[in-house]
């Protein structure tokens, strides 16, 4: 009886240890997002793991969280409108903060051209048949 518990424990104690080796861990990553001339907190900003393809928007404190992330180096993507994006490489151990610092892009048209049509041409341009009557002809 003690040979097969030992036995037991043993098999028990090796199949844990393998299952130990091949664990992942799993991280948080959280931070700030603020504009670089205000240093105010940026809402709606667009935080994307690429490898992960897994995303999320800053709250209106500019702050994003990620949980349940494989610990290692991920390749995340911050975005927003009128805002240069940024990409970084940042490596994920237990908790992780990053704060990101977005500035503003600037974005040139060569021009606008506004044209606009009167109610009278509009009218010209509707088809419609138009017959002459003369006079003699009534």
């Amino acid at each position: 009886m003690k040979k097969v518990l030992f036995n037991l424990m043993l098999v028990f104690c090796l199949s844990a240890n393998a299952h130990a080796n091949t664990l992942i861990f799993k991280g948080v990553l959280s931070g700030v997002v603020t504009d670089a001339n205000t240093g105010k907190p940026l809402s709606g900003v667009s935080v994307y793991i690429s490898d992960l393809r897994s995303g999320t928007f800053t709250n209106f404190k500019g702050e994003y969280n990620f949980s349940n992330i494989n610990e290692g180096t991920h390749l995340i993507e911050f975005s927003n409108i009128g805002y240069n994006t940024i990409a970084q490489k940042i490596d994920i151990k237990g908790t992780t903060v990053k704060n990101i610092i977005l500035s503003e892009s600037v974005a040139e048209n060569n021009a606008v051209i506004v044209t606009g049509v009167s109610r009278a041409a509009q009218l010209k341009k509707v088809s419609f048949q138009v017959s002459v009557i003369r006079k003699e002809e009534l």
